[in-house]
């Protein structure tokens, strides 16, 4: 009589347990279009971070290239700015 209670008390309670997963996934599944816009907003912001660093990128390759031209003498510049 004692282990049938307990086999009892066991059923419950995994019964228990599958419901509550199953409860729960069917919430995630039904929550997920208001995830929707949050999830649209962060591919505009990748999307415009990623503009952003591509024209970083062309600049720094304009301010390497004027740097590293031979008519560029920045320290001639320096001083002639300290001297003002």
């Amino acid at each position: 009589m004692a282990s049938s209670f307990w086999t009892v008390i066991g059923v419950i309670a995994v019964v228990a347990i599958i419901g509550r997963t199953i409860v729960a996934i069917i919430k995630a599944s039904n929550s997920g279009g208001k995830f929707k816009p949050r999830m649209t907003d962060l591919e505009e912001q990748v999307h415009d971070l990623e503009s952003d660093l591509q024209d970083a990128r062309q600049r720094i390759e304009v301010l390497e290239k004027i740097v590293t031209d031979q008519k560029y003498d920045l320290g001639r510049e320096i001083d002639d700015l300290a001297s003002s």
